[in-house]
Parts: structure tokens; C-alpha cells; sequence
């Protein structure tokens, strides 16, 4: 897991639910538009591969 990821567990919720199979949309709040570009730079990460 990268550091992007690590150090926010809202960040690692978001990774997990974008990762998962069948799961098309994800409503999230956010208070900050920092935080809005860190979790769009998400989208730059690859999906985790679900076991």
C-alpha cells in the first residue's frame, strides 16, 4: 500500500470500495478541496485485486 493510501483510513476506504467487483458508485462527503485532489489522485492507482 502506498503512502497516498496508508496514512488515511478514509483514503484506504476508498481504495477498497473502488476496488470492489460489481460496486459502480461510491457517494463520499468532503469538507476540503484538498482532500478532494488527494483522493482523486486515486484514480492514478491500480485497483486492488481482490482474493
Amino acid at each position: 500500500m502506498d503512502d497516498l493510501v496508508a496514512g488515511c483510513s478514509a483514503r484506504r476506504a476508498l481504495q477498497l470500495t473502488r476496488s470492489a467487483p460489481g460496486l459502480v458508485t461510491v457517494l463520499i462527503g468532503i469538507k476540503q478541496p484538498n482532500y478532494v485532489r488527494q483522493n482523486l489522485e486515486l484514480c492514478k492507482r491500480p485497483l486492488l485485486e481482490m482474493k
